[in-house]
């Protein structure tokens, strides 16, 4: 039966034009690695919950930074008198 498996996936992907390949023997063959074993797919899910969490963090922790570089300009602009900015 993987000889069929096979012999399907490369029928699939005979167009020069697009390749999808088959997802029913991609399937098949993460079932038989057991990549689709209950608890395999439970830890790959908490894995992409961490991932997207540290993904989060990373954006907030950026803009946090972002956010107090523009408030330390502006707490110096405003300390500065308007005398001391360059005249054209």
């Amino acid at each position: 039966s993987g000889s069929r498996a096979e012999a399907a996936d490369s029928a699939s992907v005979s167009s020069p034009y697009f390749h999808f390949g088959n997802p029913a023997a991609r399937a098949w063959r993460e079932m038989q690695s057991r990549e689709r074993h209950p608890e395999v797919m439970r830890h790959k899910a908490a894995l992409a919950a961490v991932d997207r969490s540290i993904q989060e963090y990373e954006v907030r922790m950026t803009h946090t930074r972002i956010c107090r570089n523009g408030l330390s300009m502006k707490r110096a602009f405003d300390g500065t008198p308007a005398e001391a900015t360059p005249r054209e």
